[in-house]
């Protein structure tokens, strides 16, 4: 049976369309450097230069990772369920001053996706079948010009976001061609 990523499942319920070619191309090369180089900086290694255009990202990532971050336990992960077909690469998994462990997912977008818990519940999914158990999830929206990044917690209501997303795998995996 075919596996498919968390991100090919929900990305049919976002409606591409209504995005010309050329912007949906600059925020798919935007999120591939600035998840690089946020990557890097995670895991204390060089980044490398990154493009002026998005710096202010990168600073954004910055500020929050030195106020909130202790430790990068896992940085760019991927992992397969092979029983549910599904796999994901998660952005990133933190212990946090507070003491939580916390399930990352770093966003470039100004405003908040309605996928996202999904995605996030997917990744904690995953995360619990190398036995790791995270305390939140949050997505970590990063601001253009360097401002503070906005973490939208997703607390409370994990079982109905991966049931959601079990059912757009299910849906997706029985009705494509």
């Amino acid at each position: 049976m075919k596996i498919y990523s968390v991100t090919e499942v929900l990305g049919k319920y976002f409606d591409w369309s209504k995005i010309p070619d050329q912007i949906l191309a600059q925020a798919c090369s935007r999120g591939s450097i600035v998840h690089s180089a946020c990557a890097a900086r995670a895991l204390g290694g060089y980044v490398g230069r990154v493009p002026e255009l998005y710096s202010g990202y990168l600073h954004s990532f910055d500020q929050w990772f030195e106020a909130n971050v202790v430790e990068t336990v896992l940085c760019e992960h991927r992992i397969t369920c092979n029983a549910l077909c599904f796999t994901g690469r998660l952005d990133f998994v933190f212990r946090l001053y507070s003491g939580e462990l916390a399930l990352v997912d770093i966003k470039t977008p100004a405003a908040l996706g309605g996928s996202w818990g999904c995605q996030l519940a997917a990744y904690d999914y995953l995360l619990k079948l190398e036995g790791i158990t995270v305390d939140c999830m949050l997505s970590l929206r990063l601001k253009l010009r360097g401002g503070a990044a906005l973490g939208q917690r997703y607390e409370g209501n994990r079982a109905n976001h991966l049931n959601v997303f079990k059912s757009a795998l299910n849906a997706h995996r029985n009705l494509m061609p």
